[in-house]
């Protein structure tokens, strides 16, 4: 056998280590040199290409590199190095995915130069590993794509799904699914995956979170990243490892929670692929910019529906509120038209509300409003509204008069339900104004004025009652309107007179005293009753500039009087808004003052509501009144729920009974009786007595004879101007005096 030369042997060795050594430098600079022509591919260094190109059964490397090139790049490189051999480009440049030999994908950048001659065409270059370089600004720019989304307050299925398409892309061969997270069920629900199968989809949604269930299950319950290499083996899978491997051919997943700020679970983010796979450190840091990217979107989108919801809604009771009442209304009328059809508003208030919060607190008075919107959800459903402190919609379609009237007799039952919280009760009441279209408005504007209408004109008859909107109700208002107009001008213009009505000694009917009475002689409707523009002065405020003007004017009349020798008491009546004033003294005060009339000549007649209903308050205001010497006579008694003995403590001087007693008054009657005990309490806390409502001689000699001791009423005179009643009375004024 002849023997090899050691020369020979020397040089091989050297050749195959230089190949080596220089394989090792272009893997460790990532760059692949290569020679090109029509006839194929060829690789100075062995080595380099078995690490770059994947094993093949074919010894052609043009054919390697083919097969490794990714789907989506092949036709493109293909194209354009047809493009440059036809037209003898002297440059070729590409950038393409591929696969190598252990499934990993790369990106690589491709420069040839090319020389050509007449029989063919010689190329040498380099293939360069860009991978890193490519997915980073791939990233960057699809990040900066997502994040631009979400500040542009885009859909957030929008969002996700353009969120998992980009990291489809940076990480080829796979598929992407976005879950949400349930805690009040402790369960997951699908957001979004463009590309994974709809059944898988539809099979995981709702499914219960827990340690070993599937690597979404698992990243949840740790909070933290779980990598599955293949799930046909992994025990996390093994009761859904037919579903995803038999079933739609999924074999890995690597799942990221998607964690708040506060480290609470809102989702999770995983990437599938369809063979075992463990992902590279690069990949890993992908999954966890993905995670954070939606929780990002979520988060924002969460907060986005949070500010509509509040903006939308009442934040005590939970209901859609007027904002989205007027909305709604709009919506549904506009269906309304389209449709031929009808719409029908209910407008509730809760009754005698005030009264709850100032007498049982606003703790139960918060509760009761909670309480009494779940109620009318009961009955309605989704269709109630909080307008606002104790005021609801309703909004029923297509409803006829009988539905309509049989749903509020629902709700009154359902409503009507006693109240508890604490030791407090309270049995609620609803008063109801109904308004429709077509029937009464065109607008949502009118419909919901309309109902406003009827509420307060039920209210007007009783509480707790229903009105329907008609056009008479329409006009009444209009009037009303005006009349306040023209109330506020008279008030400025001080356009008012006062008329006293005598009140005489039950026993000589001498006179004792006047009763000062507001009239207001309106320019085109003549003379307005008080008992039409005195309830709208209440209601508006007015009352208290009114009620200055009379009594700066009883006070100047009364000292008048007692200048000209006739001191009678002048009576004014004070309303229960002016006996809430803080500095009705001073008012008061002021106007004795100014006029320079005896205090004693003046009394203040205040109805026994007034007085009880605001107590203590009430209790201050009456004493400082008294220490200015002026007389408090009780207007209206037995008209209330008092008694003298809860009285006693107010220093009245003057008890006046009430004209319903009077006006059936006999000697038999329970009325008799009534009075006669009135009388014999009044005279025991040194209260004088007076009956107003007198017409008949017979009433006035009954009540003289019950032991009254003054008389006010018709048939000793009717209330007239100043100039009328010293003419009608001044013989018995002079001998009165």
């Amino acid at each position: 056998m002849q023997n090899r030369s050691p020369l020979l042997e020397t040089t091989r060795d050297d050749d195959e280590r230089q190949d080596r050594l220089q394989a090792r430098l272009l893997m460790t600079l990532r760059a692949f040199a290569f020679k090109a022509n029509a006839a194929g591919l060829t690789f100075p260094c062995e080595a380099t290409a078995q690490a770059l190109l994947p094993l093949s059964s074919t010894n052609s490397y043009a054919e390697r590199l083919e097969e490794s090139i990714h789907r989506q790049d092949r036709a493109y490189r293909s194209a354009t190095w047809t493009q440059a051999i036809e037209k003898q480009q002297p440059l070729v440049s590409n950038t393409f995915r591929v696969c190598d030999q252990w499934g990993k994908w790369h990106w690589l950048h491709e420069e040839a130069h090319v020389l050509y001659q007449p029989d063919g065409w010689d190329a040498v270059g380099t293939f360069v590993d860009v991978t890193r370089q490519e997915r980073n600004a791939a990233l960057h720019v699809g990040q900066t794509r997502i994040l631009k989304m979400i500040a542009e307050h885009r859909p957030l299925a929008t969002i996700l799904d353009s969120l998992n398409l980009l990291i489809e892309e940076l990480v080829p061969e796979s598929l992407t699914c976005i879950l949400g997270y349930a805690p009040l069920t402790n369960s997951v629900y699908d957001l979004s995956a463009p590309n994974l199968p709809q059944g898988y989809r539809t099979a995981i949604n709702g499914l219960i979170v827990s340690p070993d269930a599937g690597s979404c299950g698992a990243a949840l319950s740790r909070k933290k990243p779980v990598v599955v290499k293949d799930i046909a083996t992994d025990p996390l899978w093994k009761d859904f490892v037919t579903l995803a491997v038999d079933g739609y051919g999924l074999r890995s997943c690597w799942s990221h929670p998607i964690l708040t700020n506060e480290g609470n679970p809102v989702g999770t983010f995983a990437i599938y692929h369809r063979h075992p796979h463990t992902p590279t450190g690069w990949e890993r840091e992908l999954l966890a910019t993905a995670a954070y990217l939606a929780g990002v979107a979520i988060e924002r989108s969460e907060s986005e529906n949070t500010i509509r919801y509040q903006a939308s809604h009442d934040s005590l009771t939970g209901l859609p509120n007027r904002h989205r009442f007027t909305t709604d209304v709009t919506a549904q009328l506009d269906a309304a038209r389209q449709q031929q059809t009808t719409l029908t508003l209910l407008f509730l208030d809760l009754d005698r509300f005030k009264q709850v919060n100032d007498s049982l607190g606003h703790s139960f008075g918060d509760h009761l409003l909670q309480t009494i919107a779940s109620r009318m959800q009961d009955v309605v459903g989704e269709r109630v509204y909080r307008m606002g402190g104790d005021e609801f919609t309703i909004l029923l379609e297509n409803s006829d008069a009988r539905q309509t009237d049989e749903l509020v007799k629902r709700l009154r039952r359902e409503l009507s339900r006693l109240v508890q919280l604490d030791n407090y009760e309270y049995l609620p009441s609803v008063t109801i104004g109904i308004s429709d279209y077509p029937g009464h408005a065109e607008n949502a504007h009118s419909l919901l004025k309309y109902a406003d209408i009827a509420l307060h004109r039920a209210k007007e008859d009783h509480y707790g009652g229903t009105r329907r909107f008609d056009p008479i109700l329409a006009q009444n208002l209009a009037q009303k309107v005006q009349l306040e107009s023209d109330l506020r001008q008279a008030v400025e213009q001080q356009a008012f007179t006062l008329h006293y009505q005598v009140k005489v000694d039950a026993r000589t009917h001498q006179p004792i005293g006047v009763e000062a009475l507001i009239r207001w002689q309106h320019p085109e409707r003549g003379m307005v009753s008080p008992g039409e523009f005195i309830p709208l002065a209440e209601e508006t405020g007015l009352i208290l500039p009114l009620g200055d003007w009379v009594m700066q004017t009883a006070c100047q009349q009364a000292r008048a009087w007692e200048i000209a020798g006739l001191p009678l008491r002048v009576s004014i009546n004070v309303s229960a808004r002016q006996l809430l004033q803080p500095d009705l003294q001073k008012r008061v005060q002021s106007a004795l003052q100014q006029s320079g009339v005896r205090p004693d000549l003046i009394g203040f007649e205040l109805t026994e509501t007034a007085i009880l209903k605001h107590g203590k308050s009430a209790e201050r205001t009456l004493n400082a009144l008294k220490d200015l010497g002026i007389w408090l006579e009780l207007d209206d008694f037995g008209t209330g729920f008092s008694s003298l003995v809860s009285l006693r403590n107010y220093r009245i001087d003057v008890l006046k009974i009430d004209r319903l007693f009077v006006h059936n008054l006999k000697r038999t009657s329970n009325d008799a009786a009534i009075v006669r005990g009135v009388i014999e309490m009044g005279h025991a806390l040194n209260m004088t007595v007076v009956a107003e409502g007198v017409e008949t001689r017979a009433q006035a000699e009954l009540l003289t004879e019950l032991g009254c001791d003054g008389l006010q009423g018709f048939y000793f005179a009717r209330p007239v101007p100043v100039e009328q009643l010293c003419l009608d009375h001044a013989p018995r004024l002079r001998r009165a005096a």
